[in-house]
């Protein structure tokens, strides 16, 4: 049930561009590991014909450290503005963008704090933030990236309690492919 949820989920957010007249661009198969999007992700991505902006919508799931495995799904868009091209190999030098993700269980909660869960606590914290850097190479049907994401909370641990946030640690990084067509 959950794949039939994630492709109609897809279907709904993502046909519209491909039936406009004034929009073309590539339909690619998603596929990575990290960045918060789960230890590992599939899904679909739409970039547009300039190469410079892509939603990705994916489907990730991360094996638990506390006997629960947690699955995601992920909406992410970013905007790469800056490009150099060698022969058939392009790369955009820098893309921004922000992922929302949205985890399927609280499964993440299970040792908090006595005082958590406060009412309406589980539910907020369902659906996460994340700031995103990426890098990219373009070959012909093909896509390489890899990306550094920073969590919600991560940010907010970081302005709140600077001493104690290891910044080795705030980012997530992650790698990936696309095959486009």
């Amino acid at each position: 049930m959950k794949i039939v949820s994630f492709i109609f989920l897809m279907n709904l957010l993502l046909s519209p561009l491909s039936k406009a007249d004034s929009i073309s661009g590539n339909w690619s198969v998603a596929a990575g590991t990290g960045s918060y999007m789960g230890e590992n992700y599939i899904g679909a991505a739409y970039t547009s014909v300039n190469q410079k902006h892509t939603t990705e919508l994916t489907y990730g799931f991360t094996e638990g450290d506390f006997g629960s495995d947690v699955e995601q799904m992920n909406l992410q868009y970013s905007f790469s503005p800056l490009e150099m091209n060698w022969g058939q190999l392009r790369t955009n030098l820098l893309g921004i963008g922000m992922i929302l993700s949205r985890w399927n269980s609280s499964a993440g909660f299970i040792n908090s704090p006595s005082q958590y869960p406060e009412e309406g606590y589980y539910a907020m914290t369902r659906y996460r933030l994340s700031l995103l850097f990426s890098h990219m190479w373009n070959f012909k049907d093909l896509t390489v990236f890899i990306n550094w994401a920073l969590l919600d909370q991560t940010a907010i641990a970081l302005y709140n309690n600077p001493e104690y946030v290891d910044r080795q640690e705030i980012w997530s990084s992650g790698f990936g492919l696309r095959w486009n067509w």
